[in-house]
């Protein structure tokens, strides 16, 4: 800083000797006015520049407001040491290497100016050079040997190459000569613990209690070893101390729960976790993901259900405008059977006015459960209108109007299909829906019109291996054109391997073509994937090994295919055919 020191008492000179008369002024490239009194030289330009920039950060209150004074200094210097240690500060966090650059240039400048190199060592670390970064920062030991920091970081790097003993000798080198600081102190507890150094640890921890008998986070960390070491009872007890000075420090419940769960005593792990849902402190955002995790597990929901019950019941309480709790409310409420409630909740949050799709999808889902069809419609209807642009709520009402089967309703379900691929935001999302009907098309008995939908869902997305799938599979229900059949069957295998009901398609067409040999081996490659017993994949391999002439094993599969359901005449038939040759 002595360079700086130096050009602002020149600038002080010329300032006091020109106060009689006000200096004229002329523009710079930059657009930035210089009074001739500081343009007779390069020093008196910087020593200017540098100064009007300080005092416009400072003016405005945001420090980037001196950088045009300081970018017009580097275009004069470019190695300005106190102008690079500026932009090096202001542009870490948005550009980390160019920040570095700055940095090193400033270093450059003044090689014994610690501010320089400790922010030196910082950009270091910010662009992932830690190696370098731990040279420098052992430089800083010894020039500014009294900065907690360096020790610090120093430490950390040297943990991060595989290092913890040499960093735990840094952190004893920092309290050597700097007392006792507790962030370091904490930290070098806990690198004692990585390397398994436990009675080290447990001694550390009790001088720290000595020394501050009344910091919850000793007790903490000394229940935190305990627990390591399997010294249940000193661990508990420490535990305990630690929430007895702190009951409402969320690190304690957090350590002590952890402490009960892993011996097994969820009652005990809850009833923490309790306290701490209880908390105003904690976050809600918090909360929520240890509820998360909670009932994410089955097998620990199951077990503890009422326990849980009285978390999701505080965070009801507790966040009542909160869209994210009251959707997991409900779903409690439907896990515990309790529909008729869960309904409730999702009518009070539509009544709101300012509910979330999510909310009234799960309003139309749950009275559709019931039965309650009215209902039904009359929110999807509502939901349309607040939400015109979501294809979702006109796929749920054409879904749940086929449900119906009523008659004259086809329009209307072919009407709300185009409606939704008309909102569709993406031409996937379209080819996805005209492919859904397509498939109403089909399932009403229209095969013509369900084609010319699925050639527009390809034409929407080429590559989409539903449709080329199930026109294939409809093309040969219909033994129409199964040469085209086959391409489209083989293109769904190729972009979606191993899906068996994509190689039954393919093997059924092969089998169609009279390819049964090859049909036969994809046919078994369907059946050994399959992980759902389907009826149709086993009842498809007995046709083709009875077209081989394996009548035996095609009689087998015949019965295992009645066995997951298959038509029972139909199969019944087959197999007197088969005995009757």
């Amino acid at each position: 800083m002595r360079f700086l020191n130096t050009a602002l008492c020149l600038l002080a000179v010329f300032l006091f000797a020109s106060c009689a008369k006000m200096p004229q002024k002329s523009r710079n490239e930059g657009g930035i006015e210089i009074p001739e009194i500081f343009n007779t030289n390069n020093s008196l330009r910087v020593a200017y520049l540098y100064s009007e920039g300080v005092k416009e950060a400072a003016k405005s209150g945001v420090p980037v407001a001196g950088i045009p004074y300081w970018s017009e200094i580097l275009k004069i210097d470019s190695l300005h040491g106190p102008t690079n240690h500026k932009m090096s500060e202001l542009g870490v966090d948005a550009n980390p290497q160019q920040a570095l650059a700055y940095s090193k240039r400033a270093v450059k400048a003044d090689t014994t100016n610690v501010e320089f190199l400790g922010q030196y060592a910082y950009t270091q670390v910010a662009t992932g050079q830690y190696k370098a970064a731990l040279q420098t920062f052992n430089k800083l030991l010894k020039k500014d040997s009294r900065n907690p920091y360096n020790y610090r970081m120093a430490a950390a790097l040297y943990a991060n190459e595989g290092m913890p003993h040499m960093a735990i000798s840094i952190l004893d080198s920092a309290e050597y000569k700097l007392g006792r600081i507790e962030e370091l102190a904490s930290y070098k507890r806990a690198l004692l613990m990585s390397v398994r150094n436990f009675d080290r640890a447990v001694s550390e921890t009790q001088s720290a209690i000595a020394n501050n008998p009344f910091d919850h986070s000793n007790f903490r960390f000394l229940g935190e070893i305990y627990a390591r070491t399997g010294n249940d009872s000193l661990a508990l007890d420490n535990f305990n101390r630690a929430l007895e000075l702190a009951p409402e420090d969320a690190e304690n419940i957090l350590a002590a729960g952890d402490y009960h769960l892993s011996r097994g005593d969820q009652s005990g792990y809850l009833e923490l976790i309790k306290k701490l849902f209880l908390l105003d402190r904690v976050q809600m955002e918090g909360k929520l993901e240890i509820y998360d995790k909670l009932t994410g597990n089955i097998e620990f929901y199951r077990k503890n259900f009422y326990a849980i019950n009285t978390l999701c019941s505080i965070l009801h309480i507790k966040y009542p405008e909160s869209y994210e709790v009251t959707s997991r409310y409900a779903t409690h409420l439907i896990r515990a059977g309790e529909i008729d409630k869960a309904l409730e909740v999702y009518k009070k949050e539509v009544a709101k006015g300012n509910a979330p799709l999510d909310a009234h999808l799960s309003l139309v889902e749950i009275e559709s459960y019931l039965g309650q069809r009215d209902d039904m419609f009359a929110h999807l209807d509502q939901a349309i209108k607040l939400f015109p642009n979501e294809e979702n709520l006109y796929l749920r009402k054409a879904f749940e109007l086929q449900r119906r089967e009523e008659v004259g309703t086809q329009s209307d379900i072919v009407a709300l299909y185009k409606k939704a691929i008309k909102v569709a935001d993406s031409n996937e999302a379209k080819s996805d829906t005209a492919a859904s009907l397509g498939d109403y098309y089909h399932s009403i008995g229209k095969p013509n019109k369900s084609f010319r939908w699925y050639a527009s869902a390809l034409e929407l997305n080429p590559d989409n291996a539903l449709v080329l799938n199930n026109w294939a599979y409809f093309l040969s229900e219909y033994n129409q054109d199964l040469e085209r059949a086959l391409k489209m069957s083989e293109r769904a295998c190729e972009l979606t391997p191993s899906n068996p009901t994509y190689l039954d398609t393919q093997a059924w067409i092969l089998h169609l073509l009279g390819r049964t040999s090859e049909a036969k081996v994809i046919m078994r490659q369907a059946i050994s994937l399959d992980t759902t017993g389907d009826d149709t994949l086993l009842l498809h391999y007995a046709e083709i090994l009875a077209a081989e002439g394996d009548t035996f094993m095609a009689e087998m599969y015949y019965k295992r295919a009645l066995e997951a359901g298959g038509d029972k005449e139909y199969i019944d038939k087959k197999i007197s055919e088969l005995k009757n040759k």
